[in-house]
């Protein structure tokens, strides 16, 4: 995972916008986000263990999305804004 600090020139939202100043691990832990790393494979062993993780964690709900001008249409845009102010 690469974690930096959003360098807030305008432009697309959708690049990365890297400030060159790291996250550290250290600091996400504190205030509450959690990653880790699941090798995806093609006979689906990862989405069990995403399953374990989520039971072990209580998560209840999961989305799936498919984030294409192709499969969001005209909400494309309306979705990438909203994903980034989240």
């Amino acid at each position: 995972m690469h974690a930096y600090y959003f360098d807030n020139v305008p432009g697309d939202r959708r690049l990365p916008h890297d400030s060159g100043r790291p996250v550290l691990s250290e600091k996400l832990n504190s205030i509450g986000i959690w990653s880790r790393k699941f090798p995806v494979d093609g006979d689906g062993r990862w989405e069990t263990q995403i399953d374990e993780v989520a039971k072990e964690r209580g998560y209840k709900n999961r989305d799936t999305i498919n984030i294409t001008r192709e499969g969001l249409g005209d909400l494309y845009d309306v979705k990438i804004k909203m994903f980034f102010e989240e």
